[in-house]
């Protein structure tokens, strides 16, 4: 569990904003358990890409679904 705290921590720092940080923080540890679990790292990767790719399409290809959801 130590590493895996630290290692999120890490993470969600390299994001550079605070309220990034909290939700990558988060993320992180659900990829560890992921990589734990499974026994390799493509689950993990996968998820990523869902939820980076979601938040893209959110924030850049179509905000406005974002406002009505009350973000």
């Amino acid at each position: 569990w130590a590493v895996i705290v630290i290692v999120s921590v890490v993470f969600g720092l390299v994001h550079g904003q605070w309220n990034v940080a909290i939700d990558v923080f988060a993320l992180s540890v659900v990829l560890c358990l992921l990589r734990e679990i499974t026994g390799n790292i493509w689950s993990g990767v996968i998820l990523h890409m869902m939820k980076n790719g979601l938040a893209f399409y959110l924030l850049f290809v179509n905000p406005a679904l974002m406002r009505t959801m009350g973000g």
